[in-house]
């Protein structure tokens, strides 16, 4: 055997494995950064299609909300109130109408913007994050306040019948009825 053949391959074969190490450690670092590359997207899937359940269901209970307030809006006309609370009903009602439209404006825009996102690169986690907090916090409690007692105030008023229950996060949540009694103030309706 001869050495000067053997520290040739040697030397050889370290040169070759200082050569293909750069290229296996890019090689590995590719597949590791492909794994998470789907590893995120699966997240950012699954999150943008919960707020977007999110957003569909808080946009069916604004759509909800307005058909009851439109409704009541055509119910003052029967009551048999003077012309003067009747024209304060009606300007009340008319007043949460327009809030109620426009929330459902907003609530319809960031939905066509998180839908969005699913084919676009370039999303902000932090945003989407936040906007689904204030969502849930809007779709858990009150549709027009932060707090119960200004929405079950606010039905008092309207003299809309309506029910409180605990939705699966157990937040108490406001639900309006159809139902009215053409005979009864506004301030008769119940907390069921």
């Amino acid at each position: 055997m001869d050495l000067n053949n053997t520290a040739t391959y040697i030397a050889l074969f370290s040169l070759l494995i200082s050569l293909l190490s750069p290229m296996l450690a890019y090689w590995r670092i590719s597949i590791e950064r492909i794994k998470l590359n789907q590893k995120l997207s699966g997240k950012r899937q699954k999150m943008i299609t919960d707020a977007l359940r999110l957003h569909a269901r808080m946009r069916g209970r604004l759509s909800h909300l307005l058909q009851v307030v439109i409704e009541a809006r055509h119910q003052v006309h029967h009551y048999e109130w003077s012309e003067k609370e009747k024209q304060k009903q009606l300007a009340l009602l008319t007043t949460v109408e327009k809030k109620l439209r426009k929330r459902l404006v907003k609530t319809s825009a960031l939905y066509e913007k998180i839908a969005s996102l699913r084919d676009t690169c370039d999303w902000d986690e932090e945003w989407l994050r936040r906007e689904t907090d204030i969502l849930l916090k809007r779709c858990n409690s009150a549709f027009l306040y932060e707090n119960l007692e200004k929405e079950v105030s606010l039905f008092c008023r309207l003299g809309i019948s309506f029910s409180v229950y605990h939705s699966d996060s157990r937040q108490p949540s406001v639900s309006a009825g159809t139902s009215w009694d053409l005979n009864k103030p506004p301030a008769a309706n119940t907390l069921t």
